[in-house]
């Protein structure tokens, strides 16, 4: 359970998605400075606003993905990342186990950050879609 750095190697080149993936850590290290003082009750909170948020950037993705690269090869793998990570949440229960909720949510989100949405910034940005991805350079 590492506090997790935004770096420039989180960019992905689009600013709004860049703003949320920097919101979305901040959260997750909130909810490991809870798990670590055993505020398990703090943690569950934290977590259900985390799972709203996330639904939120999960969709905004989505839908960038539809308007700027809706035949991208990467687009229905992405997707469908995004649908199980909601299973493996629910499959995890943090009551039982705090650090293995904490240990999934920094390696798959930094993981998913470095993978997943790095590639779909690329295909946007080959597009000629500039920063914001809102319209070409």
């Amino acid at each position: 359970m590492a506090q997790l750095l935004w770096t420039h190697e989180c960019e992905i080149g689009i600013n709004q998605i860049d703003q949320e993936h920097r919101y979305l850590l901040q959260m997750i290290n909130r909810i490991t400075a809870l798990a670590r003082s055993g505020r398990i009750n703090n943690m569950e909170v934290w977590q259900a606003r985390l799972n709203s948020y996330a639904a939120s950037h999960f969709m905004h993705e989505e839908v960038l993905m539809e308007l700027t690269i809706p035949e991208w090869s990467g687009r229905s793998r992405h997707i469908r990342e995004h649908r199980n990570y909601w299973v493996w949440v629910a499959e995890l229960d943090i009551y039982t186990d705090p650090k293995a909720m904490v240990d999934f949510l920094e390696s798959w989100w930094i993981g998913h950050i470095l993978s997943m949405d790095k590639a779909m910034g690329r295909a946007i940005q080959s597009r000629g879609m500039h920063h914001e991805g809102m319209g070409p350079q």
